[in-house]
Formats: C-alpha cells, structure tokens, sequence
C-alpha cells in the first residue's frame, strides 16, 4: 500500500519515488495542528539534502464532513 500511495505522489509531483523520504504519519490530537515551518538548511552540509517540496495527505473516517463538502 505504501508504495502505490509513493508511486502516486511521484506520478502527481513528477519526482522520483527514489527521491522521496520515507512517509511519516501523524496523529492529531483535539487542539494540535501543523504550524508552518521551513525544512531548509542554510549550512553546506545542509543545502545537499533540501526538501524541494512537501505532499501533506489527510486521512480521515468522518463521512460527514465529506457529504458537507460536497453539497457546496
């Protein structure tokens, strides 16, 4: 299943699977959110391995939510 969803984020993005991270699922907690950040390194070491880009995928069982957007 991983690498069919990896196969999809390289087909949509047009980057490599080979080039991608490993995918990192997390788990919100009432109150918790993604803040924005920067996932850029400005040392030497670190400008070899800058992210070029970020997919964020939500999962999600609530039906609800997806009738509701779709009646808009």
């Amino acid at each position: 299943m991983v690498r069919r969803i990896e196969q999809r984020i390289a087909a949509w993005t047009q980057i490599p699977a080979a080039h991608g991270e490993p995918i990192q699922v997390l788990r919100y907690q009432i109150g918790q959110e993604y803040q924005s950040h920067f996932d850029y390194f400005f040392h030497e070491g670190g400008m070899k391995n800058n992210r070029i880009a970020t997919v964020l995928m939500y999962l999600s069982d609530v039906k609800v939510f997806a009738l509701d957007i779709i009646r808009l």
